[in-house]
């Protein structure tokens, strides 16, 4: 469930045509107090406005998995699901496909760059999850400190067209280690089984996220006057 999406669209498309009325002020209003107002106010509100429609993006995303969070609880607890509860207590939740339950799909381990053990868990292709091998890994996707969330998008006629990755992100304290490109692999190997044609997303802002991405044969375009990352399939 996305809540912001609709106001960051607009906020976006105001902004651009804020953008043209001044471009186009600026041809008329050529004066000293001109230039004391667009170095003191618009070039301030230029520089941040893309920070603030991240932020925006997060804050939709965060909303979301609560959204997601309380649905699984919800469902989980009503009093038709009493044997489906069980099923996750004995850890048969991946033999259950009743809503509620999540089905995980075999689980992946993998090393770091440091020698640590990892096991990447998916649930019901939307949700991965990282957490360390020989954990009590849970049979719902709860947070963890690594994770990626996305989702894939239809066309009206019901074919699978592309793959959005909502967010990807590493534990501070393993970051730099591959999780993030092992979790990327995973995605990816996840958009091919279903036939899209493109994975996409909202871009970072920070340089660094930027060049890993381009590493990895992704690259950058406006939609809905947003920047997003994008690689084709």
């Amino acid at each position: 469930m996305s809540v912001l999406i609709n106001e960051i669209e607009n906020i976006s498309n105001d902004w651009k045509k804020l953008k043209n009325q001044w471009d186009n002020s600026k041809q008329f209003w050529k004066d000293n107090m001109q230039r004391k107002f667009e170095q003191k106010f618009w070039n301030e509100s230029e520089r941040i406005l893309p920070f603030f429609l991240k932020e925006l993006k997060t804050t939709d995303d965060l909303i979301s998995r609560a959204y997601s969070v309380l649905n699984i609880r919800d469902n989980y607890l009503k009093p038709g699901n009493k044997n489906l509860r069980q099923n996750q207590q004995q850890g048969n939740s991946s033999r259950s496909t009743k809503k509620g339950i999540y089905k995980a799909l075999k689980d992946k381990n993998f090393k770091d760059k440091n020698g640590k053990s990892w096991t990447m868990r998916i649930y019901s292709s939307k949700y991965l999850r990282v957490f360390n091998t020989g954990s009590n890994i849970p049979t719902n996707p709860t947070t963890s400190s690594s994770y990626a969330n996305f989702s894939i998008e239809k066309d009206t006629a019901g074919n699978n067209t592309r793959l959005k990755l909502q967010d990807i992100v590493t534990d501070k304290n393993f970051q730099n280690s591959g999780i993030g490109s092992q979790m990327l692999n995973k995605v990816e190997s996840i958009a091919k089984s279903y036939n899209v044609n493109e994975i996409y997303g909202l871009a970072p802002t920070e340089i660094a996220v930027r060049n890993w991405y381009t590493k990895r044969g992704y690259g950058f375009k406006n939609e809905s006057g947003l920047e997003h990352i994008f690689k084709k399939i």
